[in-house]
């Protein structure tokens, strides 16, 4: 269960040495301008008690923003604050008071999640099973939809339509489906350029292009895969309408002279069809762009055992590395595996950043208090870069205190995130 930032804030303020107080409600409204908070609960407390911290609403109209109290009035319990709130403060709302400005906490919880993912003590797990071996088509799961279409394909055809089918899939979260015109056939579909140097084909011409995608279809005669060089077009049998998915696969031996085969679903006038799970390949691929969603590893890569089959299990691969060219990072497998299988990889990110008060992160107890320490340490290492001499040396002194906290932390057993390891496994 992911912890919210409101949940962490006040333990942040916990570790910087107190000067926080939470779950406080405005006993009466403030004044119209929006720059005074009344709460006679803070009657105790003396004149200027809170000159310099800050106020922040934590519901109501003005949730989320935080002012900086230049005034209190012990007697009334009356917190004037600059600037002003968008809006009066109204009654029974609730807020914090820190002797810390929030945004400061908030920009070191962020800047803990980067610190701790680089030590090693926080992190999530990623998966990504975009990548099909030796497949030279680009969104081939239909994973990517914007602006009404999904990237890299093309629609053709007189009232042909193409939306996201999220029930209706084979694999990841979508799958395509096409709609087509009363007057016409459709085509759903992508060129591959196969001038040298676009891909890693080796003397494309005369070599074989196989096209495999599972198609969906509730009508007979409804929907097929196509592959074409422009000349000559090879077409699948009609899918036979069993309102299942069912396994298509073309293949084109191009003659000399062409630069672009094109693979596509084509849909018979007025009827609807889903695709997903689509490749082409042509050759042996060895090299691979790693997906961006692995900004770190892969730790492992596994192979799908069973391309027919939905949900088959993965079994690990070796004879692989990482390699990298400037920005670009390539994952390159010593033998190439079994053409047509899905990889897995996995890796690991950092925990997601949190820009809002609703923002979450992916910590739970104990591992949360790593990033608390954290925020406290950096934060206090911070306040000591603007401070006095003598100021300086105490927040320094914190931070330091911070730190052996935090390493003491870490070193207890189940608080380091436990991490998948590559292990020797049987080729594929």
């Amino acid at each position: 269960m992911p912890t919210a930032r409101s949940a962490l804030r006040p333990l942040v303020a916990e570790e910087l040495g107190g000067g926080f107080l939470t779950a406080l409600t405005t006993s009466s409204a403030g004044n119209a301008g929006g720059t005074t908070l009344v709460d006679t609960d803070l009657a105790s407390w003396g004149n200027d008690a809170f000159e310099n911290w800050w106020a922040m609403v934590t519901s109501g109209t003005n949730v989320g923003e935080w002012r900086q109290v230049t005034d209190f009035v012990g007697s009334s319990g009356t917190l004037t604050v600059a600037p002003a709130y968008t809006g009066q403060v109204a009654s029974a709302v609730t807020y914090e008071l820190h002797r810390y400005n929030p945004t400061q906490i908030h920009l070191a919880l962020n800047e803990a999640i980067k610190s701790c993912y680089a030590d090693g003590s926080l992190w999530v797990p990623v998966r990504d099973e975009t990548l099909v071996v030796d497949n030279l088509l680009l969104n081939s799961d239909f994973e990517t939809f914007a602006a009404g279409n999904f990237t890299n394909w093309t629609l053709a055809g007189a009232g042909a339509s193409v939306a996201e089918s999220t029930t209706i899939l084979w694999h990841g979260a979508d799958a395509a489906a096409i709609t087509a015109g009363a007057g016409a056939a459709a085509t759903y579909g992508q060129a591959i350029n196969t001038t040298p140097g676009n891909v890693q084909i080796y003397r494309p011409a005369q070599r074989s292009f196989v096209f495999r995608a599972k198609v969906y279809a509730t009508a007979a005669s409804t929907a097929r895969l196509q592959i074409t060089d422009g000349t000559t077009t090879t077409s699948h049998s009609y899918h036979t309408g069993t309102d299942g998915w069912e396994d298509q696969e073309v293949t084109l031996t191009p003659g000399t002279g062409f630069a672009t085969v094109t693979v596509r679903l084509q849909v018979a006038a007025s009827g609807v069809a889903y695709i997903d799970a689509s490749s082409c390949h042509v050759d042996r691929l060895s090299r691979y762009t790693i997906p961006s969603t692995i900004e770190h590893g892969p730790t492992r890569v596994s192979i799908l055992s069973d391309r027919y089959k939905q949900n088959p299990p993965y079994v690990l691969l070796d004879g692989w590395h990482v390699e990298v060219d400037g920005a670009t990072r390539y994952l390159v497998f010593e033998d190439t595996p079994t053409p047509g299988r899905r990889l897995r990889l996995e890796g690991k990110g950092e925990l997601t950043a949190m820009t809002t008060e609703a923002g979450t992160t992916e910590v739970v107890v104990p591992q949360s208090r790593l990033l608390v320490l954290k925020a406290a340490e950096i934060l206090m290492r911070r306040m000591a870069l603007g401070a006095s001499f003598g100021q300086a040396a105490g927040y320094r002194e914190r931070a330091v205190d911070l730190a052996a906290q935090y390493a003491a932390e870490f070193a207890k057993p189940g608080l380091k995130m436990w991490q998948a390891v590559q292990v020797p496994a049987r080729r594929w």
